[in-house]
């Protein structure tokens, strides 16, 4: 009994020593020699990489050079059970995902250090039980997707935007957000040539990422009710294959194993329609931009649709 006390008491100071250690690297950027070193032995220990607890290495990178680790990563830190006895291990794991994520430093950010902050950020969702960039549409964890959209427009606002821009390689390096479009928006007035053209490619490419999942959405909306009073058209690619089978069911043969189809059904596709005259009317102020955005887009979708005014 003595001994498992004390191997459960070993195990807990170790995952303590991990945890402090994390926060007072999220909290100073100054390293504790005796935090570091006695992480150091606890990770050489578990069979880990050392580059594990180098905030430098993306999570990316290391998973690239140990592949095994992916498989650990996945779901580390989901609302489920966890294998007893990896407590130790899992800490030390948890604690390069939370470090990556949000250690972001100070002072100035290039593109390439944006694009991976963004991997880290999609392997911490993956650590969450989320896929890339769904932390932000689930249920239960609107603080946590604020938080992250609030480091990545950060980390923006940090980076030296209109050198980027007119850079085509270090501009293709970004990924268009909200928050990159505010950026945009906001410094439109001092681009012009190359830089102009590039963040006016990410506009388009931000828009119509957003068109393309409003778009569907919209048209199913204004596409009404399907009309029963219109009787459907008969032709095969409105033939309801279900209904036609559960309707000549009393038809089928057994002794020769076959159904006889004596009547086909059709699907009803003629919906209700009302032609309607549409008014949107989009506030420019400066604090409206995220708004402004979205509203503009939809605005444009509306435009687009069939029997809208």
């Amino acid at each position: 009994m003595t001994t498992e006390m004390s191997g459960q008491s070993a195990d807990e100071t170790r995952r303590q020593v991990l945890y402090w250690r994390l926060m007072s690297r999220l909290f100073g950027p100054d390293e504790q020699p005796a935090l570091e070193n006695a992480s150091l032995g606890i990770v050489g220990d578990l069979g880990l990489p050392l580059t594990l607890l180098d905030p430098a290495v993306s999570v990316d990178n290391l998973v690239q050079r140990f592949p095994d680790l992916a498989a650990e990563f996945d779901g580390l830190m989901a609302d489920r059970e966890h294998e007893a006895g990896d407590e130790v291990r899992r800490a030390a794991l948890v604690s390069k995902l939370l470090l990556n994520v949000f250690a972001t430093g100070s002072g100035n950010v290039s593109a390439a250090q944006l694009e991976s902050w963004k991997q880290d950020a999609a392997w911490f969702e993956r650590g969450m039980g989320c896929e890339p960039g769904g932390l932000r549409h689930s249920q239960g964890n609107e603080e946590l997707a604020k938080v992250l959209a609030g480091l990545e427009g950060d980390l923006i606002k940090r980076m030296h935007l209109r050198e980027v821009l007119a850079d085509p390689a270090l501009a293709a390096q970004l990924t268009p957000s909200m928050s990159l479009i505010e950026q945009l928006l906001r410094d439109k007035s001092n681009l012009s040539g190359v830089a102009l053209a590039n963040a006016k490619a990410l506009i388009r490419r931000y828009v119509d990422e957003v068109a393309e999942v409003l778009r569907t959405q919209v048209e199913k909306t204004s596409s009404g009710v399907i009309d029963r009073t219109v009787p459907p058209k008969r032709v095969f690619r409105n033939l309801d294959i279900d209904r036609t089978i559960w309707k000549n069911l009393p038809n089928w043969n057994a002794e020769d194993q076959r159904l006889y189809v004596d009547r086909l059904f059709y699907k009803q596709t003629a919906r209700r329609t009302t032609p309607a005259r549409l008014i949107v009317v989009v506030d420019q102020s400066g604090s409206m931009t995220d708004s402004m955005v979205n509203c503009t887009i939809l605005a444009s979708i509306f435009a687009g649709l069939p029997k809208v005014d």
